[in-house]
């Protein structure tokens, strides 16, 4: 089902595209910004320390032999090599990051790499999947779908067969991804074949990947990718950072909840979203979330229960649903919900430029 679901929504991207999509997600002043008191750290230099920087210091403590071209502490990937080499790889990738977030102190906690759910299911997903590795989010994560950052699936072997299997696994994995993460627009991934790395991005509307990248021999396009993936903020990673976790007082413990603030007029009204009333499970599709929870305004602090649904729209619609809804709610339709607002989603720039925020095809009804 996977595959029929993909193959027509399904690019692989050139060299010179996958560089681009690189370039353009994962830029320098992204991924290694702001800049700390890392032991890279120099006065008067720019605010995001250059690629170049980070991997010379990747040479100078031995992590990457430039004269034979490899990563001493990588396992071997070949396809004589054990087939096991899932927790080698990923104390590899640990020693990479760490090294990196040593030397650039950017602010923001590393997240770890694990091979604990090559062998066990992860809960919380209806489906019983088993990714190879694991990245997860801040410590105290569970062993869930709902605490993952991203994964990644591991072979020892080329070959456009093996590629397009593993590919639609990950697929099904990415699937579990956003059914358990409510507030994750896109997923984020990667497999691994041999000694080459493919990053790959699904989202409701399809997918894509890059083309293959040796780990050895294209090191500086291994590190983006990798240190990208592990470390870059959570809007880059695609989690819809609108919604806020808030910590409240609840019989005595303290608890996180789910919040979204919007201003209908000249109110500021916050939404309590306490439940989850339906997600959908299809990898392409309109993406549709929807909660149920409790709004009240800021001032008169009164609270009345509230539905609110986010989904993918093709924003050059005249009539997008809350248009619809407000037209009927003026003619005063029976049967049909009273629109409290309607807005599309917004993310930060990437750019260094200026820094407009970005319209995500998604929006809150």
């Amino acid at each position: 089902m996977v595959d029929s679901d993909t193959a027509e929504t399904h690019w692989e991207l050139s060299k010179d595209d996958g560089q681009m999509l690189l370039a353009r997600l994962f830029p320098d002043e992204v991924v290694f910004r702001p800049i700390s008191m890392g032991k890279l750290f120099i006065k008067k230099q720019r605010n995001y320390y250059p690629m170049e920087l980070v991997f010379k210091n990747l040479v100078d403590k031995g992590l990457y032999n430039e004269r034979e071209g490899r990563w001493p502490g990588a396992p071997n990937l070949s396809a004589m090599a054990a087939t096991a080499q899932e927790g080698p790889l990923a104390d590899f990738f640990n020693s990479v990051i760490e090294c990196i977030s040593d030397a650039c102190r950017t602010g923001r906690p590393a997240r770890r790499w694990t091979a604990d759910s090559s062998t066990h299911p992860l809960k919380g997903g209806d489906a019983v999947r088993k990714p190879d590795m694991s990245c997860w989010l801040p410590p105290g994560s569970e062993f869930d779908w709902r605490h993952l950052a991203t994964f990644a699936k591991v072979r020892n072997c080329r070959g456009k067969a093996n590629e397009k299997s593993s590919y639609i696994e990950t697929a099904g994995k990415a699937s579990c991804l956003l059914y358990a993460q409510d507030g994750c627009h896109v997923a984020l991934c990667f497999h691994i074949l041999g000694s080459s790395i493919h990053l790959m991005i699904f989202d409701h509307g399809g997918s894509l990947s890059t083309c293959s990248y040796d780990i050895n021999s294209e090191p500086c396009d291994f590190m983006r990718i990798l240190i990208s993936i592990t470390s870059a903020p959570h809007e880059i990673l695609s989690f819809d950072m609108s919604i806020a976790w808030e910590q409240q007082q609840c019989n005595g413990k303290t608890v996180g909840v789910k919040a979204l603030n919007v201003r209908v007029d000249d109110t500021e009204l916050s939404i309590e979203l306490d439940r989850v009333l339906f997600i959908s499970d299809n990898l392409f599709g309109r993406g549709t979330t929807v909660w149920g929870g409790m709004i009240r305004g800021m001032q008169t602090r009164t609270r009345e229960p509230v539905v609110v649904k986010d989904s993918w729209i093709d924003p050059l619609w005249k009539y997008t649903e809350g248009r619809i809804l407000s037209i009927l709610n003026v003619h005063r339709i029976e049967g049909i919900p009273a629109l409290v607002h309607e807005q599309q989603v917004k993310a930060p720039s990437l750019s260094t430029v200026a820094n407009p925020p970005v319209n995500h095809s998604t929006h809150f009804l």
